[in-house]
């Protein structure tokens, strides 16, 4: 969404003249999503789908790694914005609808962990929550196909 200054960020930007509390509304909920499809850019679903898969990558790095290394400890950390983090909270660990609020405090986050039987949980506010990708449909646009 934000690579190209020229495109959906812009277009949003000037839709709610900055970037406020409507401008991550008009995003989360896809609202412009015509609009967002003609500029090329990822929309909410996109981005989790890209995010979901990249966990999945790692989720089998962990996995190999365990198997090489038994009795071993890893931890792999990463960032990432609200652009992410709250609809991929809604999509994958609460069941939200688009429109429903995560509220994300600043240097807010999740925590991941994934177990000895290779399922992932979420720590959000210290409230663990199992995770499971099923429902997240792929989007091929961010693998090149």
């Amino acid at each position: 969404m934000f690579t190209d200054k020229k495109g959906y960020f812009e277009f949003l930007r000037e839709k709610n003249q900055g970037i406020n509390s409507q401008f991550w509304i008009d995003f989360e909920e896809d609202i412009y999503k015509v609009e967002r499809e003609k500029l090329n850019a990822e929309g909410p679903d996109e981005i989790v789908s890209r995010g979901v898969h990249y966990i999945n990558v790692l989720q089998e790095f962990s996995n190999y790694f365990h198997i090489k290394k038994p009795n071993s400890k890893l931890i792999v950390w990463c960032g990432t914005h609200y652009d992410f983090i709250s609809p991929f909270a809604k999509q994958t660990i609460f069941g939200y609808e688009k429109n429903d609020v995560v509220s994300v405090d600043y240097c807010g986050g999740i925590s991941l962990g994934i177990d000895n039987s290779n399922h992932i949980i979420a720590n959000v506010n210290n409230q663990f929550y199992p995770i499971c990708f099923e429902d997240i449909k792929p989007h091929h646009r961010h693998l090149g196909k």
